[in-house]
């Protein structure tokens, strides 16, 4: 019909055509929006019969806030301007109700080729549009639950962490003070592959603590170009002579505030999934560059745009398929054979991004390789800070597990200082109060009872102002860490740690400054 020349015979021939399609409205209107055709299709989808909408304006066919805003005619008018005009939208039926349509506009001319009305047609799509609907809420309500899942695992991890690295301090600290006093010998061995087990635990316990996004981070400035610049020798060191390495920095600094150890962590940890499936010869790219906005994550929960700078890490291996890829940040989801890995990579970097207040994002094609993108908060100001104080004597230990705390204070009493201990707020308190000369106090975050050992801390400090502060945990929250302040960031010790850390540790608390020499217990 559109662009024909129209005559009465042309348009009754037209009709007949046109009501063998009972699945399509397809009806004329004038070029003042009056209908003036009908078909058996228009009838089935709209419900009038031809006789009550004939002589009508079309417009009675939109919604009621269309036709306030003039739809129905701007629709013509780009239909005679442009030749044609199509689009989904909303339309109304006789009974009121609503249904989803495809709707396309074509004007009608005569000889002359001047406009002289327009064909119209509409299909119902309500069917497809509802089942789109469904398809879009049961994708986000995967996501939901996949979120859900994380965080629950997070909260599960988070929890038997703390109680885990509790026992791993005892081990080590015992294993470690056993080393100290203990004489070259057959023994000293055994003891020494007791540390090195409790290690490797203690790196576990981190890497969940990381997925959990519950582990203690220290983030600063950093440069992006500058530390991967500096940080590939180590790469290729580590990839060997099986792959290449290609850098391709952005132009611009990508300043982005983070905890470099753990980025670290995570570069390495993406490169040895890579090395991995990467075929001999081939390239592993890292590239760098400032995005203008949060993430595809952050903008599909609509939230607000934040300057980010990208760290991507591309290989072109063998891929994974959209069901692997949908699982690699899992913990202890891995393909690898039995053995050699224990799935945890992708999940310590996922929730080290998370917990820095940026997003993980992989893409990846199977037979064409994998991208994984850090997505990291950007900043522009450059943070120093300095800290002050003396050497102490006197130390109250607060510490809810007792073998730990019978194990601290008596390696603090080895080294010399004179120390009080405590399981709970109310006890240190008290101990505080009533105690006159008192240096230092060394808490654990988590303890028992409505004050914690933050707040306890805090308390201390307004009771004797010259008091010097060591925090630890083993499981510290994002949200708690949160709360320090920047010198209660810098005496924060955590857990397990090594004698050797509690006694830097103590003194940087105590002295206001790192320890360079070595501690009365150095191991070889």
């Amino acid at each position: 019909m559109p662009d024909q020349p129209c005559t009465d015979d042309y348009v009754e021939r037209a009709q007949s055509f046109v009501d063998a399609f009972t699945d399509h409205a397809i009806f004329r209107v004038s070029t003042a929006g009056v209908v003036e055709s009908w078909s058996a299709g228009s009838e089935r989808i709209k419900g009038y019969r031809a006789d009550e909408i004939i002589g009508k304006p079309f417009s009675l066919l939109y919604p009621e806030e269309d036709r306030e805003a003039g739809i129905p005619e701007r629709n013509l008018e780009t239909a005679a301007r442009f030749g044609h005009f199509e689009e989904n939208g909303w339309r109304v039926r006789k009974d009121g109700s609503r249904f989803r349509a495809h709707v396309a506009i074509a004007p009608v001319r005569n000889a002359r080729k001047e406009i002289v009305g327009f064909a119209k047609i509409t299909r119902d799509v309500s069917a497809k549009h509802e089942l789109e609907a469904v398809v879009k809420t049961l994708a986000t309500s995967q996501q939901v639950f996949e979120a859900q899942k994380l965080e629950l695992m997070g909260r599960l991890t988070g929890g038997v962490a703390h109680d885990f690295n509790n026992i791993l301090a005892a081990i080590l600290s015992s294993l470690e003070f056993i080393t100290c006093t203990l004489p070259d010998g057959q023994l000293r061995p055994v003891v020494q592959s007791g540390i090195a087990a409790a290690l490797r635990g203690r790196k576990l316990v981190s890497q969940l603590l990381a997925f959990a996004r519950n582990d203690s981070l220290a983030p600063q400035p950093t440069d992006l170009n500058d530390f991967v610049a500096e940080l590939r020798p180590l790469i290729e060191q580590a990839i060997g002579r099986s792959a290449s390495v290609t850098l391709e920095l952005g132009a611009s600094a990508c300043w982005v505030k983070v905890d470099q150890v753990h980025l670290q962590s995570a570069i390495l940890n993406i490169i040895m999934n890579a090395k991995a499936v990467t075929p001999e010869g081939g390239r592993i790219a890292i590239r760098t560059f400032n995005h203008d906005v949060r993430s595809r994550a952050g903008l599909a929960t609509g939230q607000d745009e934040t300057p980010m700078s990208a760290l991507e890490i591309q290989d072109f291996g063998c891929g994974m398929s959209e069901e692997v890829r949908a699982r690699s940040i899992e913990p202890f989801f891995t393909t690898k054979p039995v053995g050699q890995g224990n799935g945890l990579g992708l999940s310590q970097v996922h929730g080290f991004t998370k917990q820095s207040g940026g997003d993980l994002e992989i893409d990846s094609e199977v037979g064409k390789g994998t991208t994984v993108r850090l997505l990291l908060p950007a900043c522009s100001d450059r943070e120093t800070g300095q800290e002050g104080g003396f050497r102490a004597t006197s130390i109250l230990i607060v510490e809810d597990d007792e073998e730990l705390l019978e194990i601290s204070a008596s390696i603090l009493s080895f080294w010399g200082y004179s120390v009080r201990s405590a399981l709970d707020a109310s006890q240190a308190l008290d101990i505080i109060e009533g105690t006159g000369q008192l240096d230092l106090l060394f808490t654990d975050i988590v303890i028992p009872g409505k004050v914690d050992g933050l707040e306890l801390a805090r308390r201390a400090t307004k009771l004797k102002p010259d008091l010097k502060i060591l925090l630890t945990s083993g499981y510290a929250t994002a949200e708690t860490l949160a709360k320090l302040s920047p010198a209660e960031r810098r005496s924060f010790l955590q857990k397990p740690y090594r004698l050797e850390a509690l006694y830097r540790g103590l003194r940087r608390a105590l002295d206001g400054m790192d320890v360079r020499e070595a501690s009365p217990f150095a191991l070889e």
